[in-house]
């Protein structure tokens, strides 16, 4: 793994190109990766120390990682040898385009990266466009003012797409004022009679305060939480601003992507003559037939009194997991001075995604395990579809972010919470998440004192992430964990 770090944040486009360049695409030799032929994934990144990427990206570029792959990296690839893939089928479109962006990059003196995240608008415009329409002919209507109207409700269509799509109102009006310019030069040096997307952002509320970055504070989260009627309304505020998920994945969220701690599961271990004796209790009484695992391997149940032996086998550790009633509790001990000591609890209770755009595939579950266990406990019937936010109407069984953002807002309109003067969203109660999980852990590298300018980083979360010990990053867990508790506990 390389040691080199980065403040991601403060990169530019041309800087993670570079980047890419000269760290990444070594480095996926190194691993037998071809780069010509594949991307990198999140899991390979974070392996090397580079999961910070995603984040930055996304917020500051509004870029996954695969457009960033595909589009940028690909776009300078293609350049070099021709070949840019715009996906559309009309080349006087094309050529209007690139020489759009040829005369303003000459004249205007543009940097690299500024034309090329201006190509990646216009082509996604003119892809949509083609989508809706059937052709990517941005140049048919526009030699008669007659159809001006006509052709406004076409733009419109694609920018009802970008506004469903893009995440933040300041990257929809960076694709509407690049459109704009597009057309504008079509107006001034192709004979084009209007502009349609002159009166495009009229139609939006783009141009208003942009609360992107706006989040729910803590006092107003607890008086939300506190409205909540039912545990359902509780789930979905903790899933929110306790676990960080977007509101499609609340709505979407489903009983198998969840591994639980043991809630009241206890495990106890102790060692006599290299014969390790395992008890399993759950408030005091003795689990019977609880399945036991160890160093990965299934061994046995546990018997009537919650019990298990097994041979340790001179291993200096060994790691021994125990699952009953659809909770699992993970324990790895040490064998010092004739004893086990119990030195790490190896699963934490988290939410498994097979596929997550520009995140990690798994967010740990730090607060709100009990509200979780009577949501499943009161859905577990024969005919539950398992997802958590259930919906006999929608074809797909569950409710969808739309909903969520509705009972979210409805929460909060009766808690009188608000954010500058409306009514927060729950986008709004993910940012909490976000914005508490960072002030914990900026307070908490910053008590270990040091590391941060030890290592080169101005960046919390990347000495978090990288520079730590396990038993370092326990602690970081359990001070979110008290933070969170602060906010949603009792």
């Amino acid at each position: 793994m390389s040691q080199n770090r980065h403040n991601w944040s403060q990169m530019s486009l041309d800087e993670f190109l570079g980047f890419y360049r000269g760290t990444i695409y070594p480095e996926m030799l190194q691993d037998d990766l071809d780069p010509t032929e594949t991307t990198p994934t999140y899991e390979w990144l974070t392996e090397q120390g580079y999961s910070g990427m995603a984040y930055a990206l996304r917020e500051h570029h509004d870029l996954s990682l695969n457009e960033f792959f595909v589009e940028v990296v690909g776009d300078v690839d293609d350049d070099e040898g021709d070949g840019y893939d715009w996906g559309i089928c009309h080349e006087p479109t094309v050529d209007a385009i690139q020489e759009f962006l040829e005369a303003k990059a000459d004249r205007r003196n543009l940097a690299d990266s500024t034309t090329r995240s201006r190509k990646y608008k216009l082509a996604q415009f003119a892809r949509k466009y083609e989508k809706h329409h059937g052709s990517a002919d941005l140049l048919e209507h526009l030699d008669d003012p007659d159809n001006e109207s006509d052709e406004l409700r076409r733009c419109m269509q694609v920018f009802d797409e970008f506004n469903d799509e893009l995440s933040t109102n300041g990257t929809k009006l960076k694709y509407c004022d690049v459109v704009r310019q597009f057309y504008e030069h079509l107006v001034e040096f192709f004979g084009a009679e209007f502009n349609p997307i002159d009166r495009v952002s009229k139609q939006y509320d783009w141009e208003r305060k942009d609360s992107d970055n706006l989040t729910v504070d803590r006092a107003g989260m607890r008086d939300i939480y506190e409205s909540t009627g039912s545990n359902e309304d509780r789930l979905l505020v903790l899933a929110l601003g306790a676990w960080g998920l977007r509101p499609n994945e609340v709505g979407s969220a489903h009983v198998s992507q969840f591994v639980l701690g043991s809630g009241d599961l206890s495990l106890d271990a102790t060692l006599d003559n290299g014969i390790v004796l395992l008890a399993v209790t759950t408030d005091g009484t003795a689990v019977e037939n609880a399945t036991v695992s160890v160093d990965g391997e299934e061994i046995g149940t546990t018997d009537y009194d919650g019990r298990l032996r097994f041979p340790l086998d001179g291993r200096p550790a060994v790691e021994v997991q125990v699952t009953a009633d659809r909770t699992t509790q993970t324990v790895v001990y040490a064998a010092e001075d004739g004893d086990l000591d119990a030195v790490d609890d190896a699963v934490d209770p988290h939410i498994t995604f097979d596929e997550r755009k520009n995140g990690p595939g798994s967010v740990s579950l730090l607060f709100g395990q009990d509200v979780l266990e009577q949501r499943i406990e009161t859905l577990a019937t024969e005919d539950w579809n398992g997802y958590l936010f259930p919906s006999k109407r929608s074809s797909s069984g569950h409710i969808t972010a739309e909903t969520v953002n509705n009972r979210f807002k409805k929460l909060a309109e009766d808690a009188g919470a608000t954010v500058d003067g409306a009514t927060p969203t729950a986008k709004m109660g993910r940012r909490f998440w976000y914005s508490i999980y960072s002030d914990a852990t900026e307070a908490f590298v910053e008590q270990l004192g040091g590391i941060a300018s030890d290592q080169g980083s101005s960046s919390a979360e990347i000495v978090y992430s990288n520079y730590l010990s396990e038993e370092d990053r326990r602690k970081g867990r359990r001070a979110m964990r008290e933070e969170l508790a602060q906010v949603f506990g009792n």
